[in-house]
């Protein structure tokens, strides 16, 4: 893979960059010489993978949760596994991912392409995904404006895209791999010279405002952010389905514990803990999902744009 592309994703993508807007992007230093050294650290972590004696730790990166009081979901957390419960919130998934590799925590929830991560970093199994109108996936879409002369993933050779931010799924993942896909983008070009800008904008909704103010030519988003009467957009192309967000816990934990997490986190789907539920997470429901069927589509992306994890 072209230098850039490597440490583009590999960089942002995967070691949790900041969620900044209108970011540009820049080449960054190949870091693949530094796995080993990664490697070598977390064989000094002593037990990485077992539960704490006296309590379970869920992490949750903060723009992943609406409510920072936590109380009311430890306590939920605490009395249907019977076993008390501490909720953390960090700064960014970087931070989610030590302290499930080092087992500082057991239980996480992540967005779709975090959790590949964790899976591969710190042994993370799926227990509950988050579903919107009962579905558990979402879309990925390349947006430009209605009255754009682009007609296909192919215009956007020399013009000015934009991604979300960089550990998005819907927003970065899956638009790139789908630039792959269509052969606008190769694994030995340097974007800088196929698009007159590549940018991250830091949301969705930043993303859609510069298209309007033409900052951009054309963005990518999620498709639980298309403004569904806006006349003056247009979808380009669809990508997906791209696995919404989940709960996980630590694949080699006591499969009874196990057993009693996964029956909390599914029981949270519940009617009578919808409060609880939109207070923490919004409207969202929750549903059970096997590992192949979760991120079957996820690792297809993942292989497009030959993205590698550092184990």
């Amino acid at each position: 893979m072209h230098q850039f592309i490597y440490a583009l994703v590999f960089s942002l993508a995967l070691m949790g960059c900041e969620k900044k807007g209108d970011t540009p992007v820049v080449p960054l230093t190949n870091q693949a010489t530094q796995t080993g050294a990664q490697t070598a650290a977390q064989a000094d972590i002593p037990d990485p993978h077992a539960a704490m004696d006296d309590k379970l730790v869920m992490v949750v990166e903060r723009n992943m949760i609406l409510d920072r009081d936590v109380a009311p979901l430890e306590a939920y957390l605490s009395g249907a596994i019977g076993k008390k419960v501490i909720v953390e919130v960090v700064p960014a998934d970087e931070q989610v991912i030590e302290a499930l590799r080092k087992g500082e925590a057991q239980m996480s929830y992540t967005a779709a392409w975090t959790f590949m991560i964790a899976h591969q970093r710190a042994d993370m199994e799926v227990e509950a995904v988050a579903t919107v109108a009962e579905t558990a996936e979402t879309d990925s879409l390349w947006v430009v404006l209605a009255k754009a002369p682009i007609k296909s993933l192919a215009n956007l050779k020399g013009k000015k895209i934009a991604f979300t931010y960089a550990s998005s799924a819907e927003g970065f993942l899956f638009p790139l791999a789908s630039l792959m896909e269509a052969k606008v983008l190769s694994p030995d070009d340097d974007p800088e010279k196929v698009f007159a800008l590549v940018a991250f904008a830091g949301s969705d909704t930043a993303a859609l405002e510069g298209l309007r103010a033409k900052k951009y030519d054309a963005v990518a988003i999620s498709g639980d952010a298309w403004p569904k009467e806006a006349k003056d957009l247009r979808i380009l192309s669809k990508q997906g389905p791209v696995p919404r967000a989940a709960f996980a816990s630590k694949s080699t934990l006591d499969p009874e514990l196990k057993s009693k997490i996964s029956a909390a986190l599914l029981g949270m789907g519940a009617a009578e803990n919808d409060e609880l539920r939109t207070k923490f997470f919004g409207k969202v429901g929750l549903t059970a999902k096997a590992h192949y069927e979760y991120t079957q589509a996820l690792q297809k992306a993942i292989d497009v744009v030959d993205a590698e994890y550092p184990l």
